[in-house]
């Protein structure tokens, strides 16, 4: 329970992580060549100004005519890291729910009234009154329980 427990707290950093580079990698915009005041430049001319509230994500008309080269890179850009970024979100609640599942199922046990047909000894009778309580020395020598049936 412990290994899930870990395996799932793995998965869900990881998905956090990718749902956060893919909306940085959406926010700053592609690398692409670009005209400048010095002449064609490789760089990101769509990053964001701090404190100017203007996105390119919104201006689709800047998306085609900031860009020289490759061809189409903005679209590419904003369909990829979108994409990318609502998967990892949704994959980020499951991995959230998964990790409070597990521990819940630490905390709580593996639960005594569903398929079980003997109550594990030490639990509380309250939880599973109309169940038997096993007798572990009956089981371990495959012998069956009196009280079982």
């Amino acid at each position: 329970m412990l290994s899930r427990l870990l395996l799932s707290c793995v998965c869900l950093f990881s998905a956090g992580l990718c749902c956060l580079v893919s909306l940085t990698a959406l926010s700053q915009g592609p690398l692409c060549l670009y005209s400048d005041s010095s002449g064609p430049t490789w760089g990101v001319p769509l990053k964001p100004v701090p404190d100017s509230g203007v996105v390119y994500l919104y201006n689709r008309s800047v998306w085609s005519s900031v860009c020289e080269q490759p061809p189409g890179v903005v679209q590419w850009n904003v369909v990829l890291f979108s994409v990318m970024g609502g998967a990892s979100g949704l994959q980020t609640l499951l991995c959230g729910a998964n990790v409070l599942n597990v521990l819940l199922g630490l905390v709580l046990g593996q639960g005594c009234c569903h398929g079980n047909k003997v109550r594990p000894p030490g639990l509380v009778p309250l939880l599973c009154p109309s169940l038997p309580t096993a007798n572990h020395s009956s089981l371990m020598f495959g012998e069956p329980s009196p009280n079982f049936m």
